[in-house]
């Protein structure tokens, strides 16, 4: 195996803190005679590919977890409409109904984590080489590729219940409703759970691939002594 293989294995093998770990199984491997085997590679790969989800949907999944450049505001086409509700009177309506909707993104997230355990031990040795020899996001870009329509299935119906259980669908029929009550206005008749689900999926798989990009690229990110020594020869290619 090629050297820059072998860095690109240990940039995956750290997508977390917790993946430190695997780094020191792979120390043997990074010496100047060893060869990795196939079945060695594929196998330190998924265990990466396993800590850096479970690190991304629990990043998510904590309160708070969809807050700042992970917020889930109100879509583009609701905007207008929520500017207009805002200087009449429903500011803190509209604000409320943006919290429950990023609540509703939180719960929804730890469905996403069994959906990627099952796209990662699928991974073929074609995978396994695409991955390690691909760009900054490869092993993101397979799962997204593997795992998006399974994921936002799993998220859409734990965030339709939420946002009923906490009354934010009756908060948007609400506000919709004193919306379309407005005159000169195009009636708005999207619900927001196809909305969050749809934001909540952008946010899992943003989320991966700045760990993966990082890792890759960055050398404060090197979690390990292992970690620098290795990427330092690269550097000074």
């Amino acid at each position: 195996m090629r050297r820059p293989a072998q860095i690109t294995l240990c940039a995956l093998l750290a997508l977390s803190a917790s993946g430190c770990a695997q780094l020191e199984q792979f120390s043997s491997l990074l010496s100047a005679d060893a060869i990795p085997g196939t079945d060695s590679i594929a196998a330190g790969l998924r265990e990466a590919l396993r800590k850096g989800t479970e690190k991304a949907v629990n990043d998510l999944a904590r309160p708070g977890g969809f807050s700042g450049s992970r917020s889930i505001g109100l879509p583009s086409s609701l905007q207008g409409p929520a500017d207009k509700l805002r200087k009449i009177g429903f500011a803190a309506h509209v604000d409320k109904f943006e919290g429950l909707l990023n609540t509703a993104a939180e719960k929804a997230t730890p469905a996403a984590a069994s959906i990627f355990a099952k796209a990662i031990s699928s991974l073929t040795l074609d995978d396994v080489n695409g991955i390690l020899h691909g760009g900054p996001t490869a092993a993101t870009d397979y799962l997204r590729k593997s795992s998006l329509a399974e994921v936002r299935a799993a998220v859409l119906p734990v965030i339709r219940s939420q946002l009923e259980q906490v009354g934010a669908v009756a908060d948007f029929n609400n506000l919709r409703a004193k919306y379309n009550a407005l005159p000169l206005v195009t009636p708005i008749k999207a619900g927001p759970d196809d909305y969050v689900a749809e934001r909540s999926c952008d946010a899992i798989f943003a989320s991966l691939a700045a760990m993966e990009t990082d890792i890759r690229s960055n050398p404060a990110a090197r979690t390990s002594e292992l970690l620098r020594k290795v990427f330092a020869m690269q550097d000074k290619k």
